[in-house]
């Protein structure tokens, strides 16, 4: 409780949750201690702080389960609830990110689904706007792909070589969520052009949307090679590795 008592914030996040999991487990070792009440409430503080300086709750599910099922055994339900709705906050900023990230590489249907559990989850009041306008835009791309693939692809029967329709009906297609068709018609674009940065991209992407991040990263890095300033390639090798990772 003293090493809790003595960081602060900005002395990482890291190291509060470790000295919280330590006062946490104190706590469970002998719920009905004489010192368990002041270990709780210095334990709520030094989130707060944490909440406010991060901006973000702490970078574990684990903590917060704990501190609701500790209130629920103590009849405290509204302390309980606290925790839960920092749960909330968590799943809704990891939603936030993921959806985001699929935004971002053009993957509508995929961002539209992750930013729609974000919404529901409710992020913070300062993000609502902004996520709900990412939700809006990509929900608003996956109804022209829906409404023009159709026709692209009839046109492309037509003539297989248009470049241009070509590009267009496979990001499309991955709008709508529709990478094997998608992966197969870059597959059959490279045999012409096997070169092709925007075919090696779009390959990259569909990799991403089929959470192969593994070959994902080793595309985009191709790519890279090719066109070290695209500003596309860049972001999306960083969101690869960001879903290597793990997103907290």
């Amino acid at each position: 409780m003293e090493l809790l008592g003595g960081l602060d914030p900005s002395d990482s996040m890291d190291a509060i949750m470790k000295a919280v999991e330590n006062v946490i487990e104190l706590v469970e070792k002998d719920p009905d201690g004489k010192m368990v009440s002041q270990a709780l409430d210095l334990i709520f503080d030094q989130e707060e702080k944490s909440r406010d300086y991060y901006m973000r709750p702490f970078d574990s599910d684990t903590i917060y389960n704990s501190l609701v099922q500790i209130y629920l055994d103590r009849g405290e339900e509204k302390n309980a609830e606290h925790y839960r709705r920092c749960l909330d906050l968590r799943q809704a900023r990891r939603w936030t990110i993921i959806g985001d990230s699929y935004a971002l590489l053009g993957l509508s249907s995929m961002a539209v689904k992750y930013l729609k559990r974000a919404l529901f989850f409710g992020p913070t009041e300062d993000l609502i706007e902004e996520v709900q306008k990412a939700h809006d835009k990509a929900l608003k791309r996956l109804g022209k792909a829906g409404s023009e693939i159709d026709v692209l692809l009839a046109k492309l029967e037509k003539d297989p070589g248009h470049v241009k329709n070509r590009l267009k009906a496979i990001s499309h297609l991955i709008d709508l969520d529709r990478l094997d068709d998608g992966l197969k018609m870059v597959k059959e674009a490279h045999k012409a052009s096997p070169d092709d940065f925007d075919l090696i991209y779009k390959e990259g992407v569909i990799l991403f949307g089929m959470e192969d991040f593994v070959s994902a990263k080793k595309i985009f890095t191709k790519a890279l090679k090719m066109n070290e300033n695209s500003t596309n390639a860049k972001r999306a090798f960083n969101l690869t590795e960001e879903m290597l990772r793990g997103i907290n």
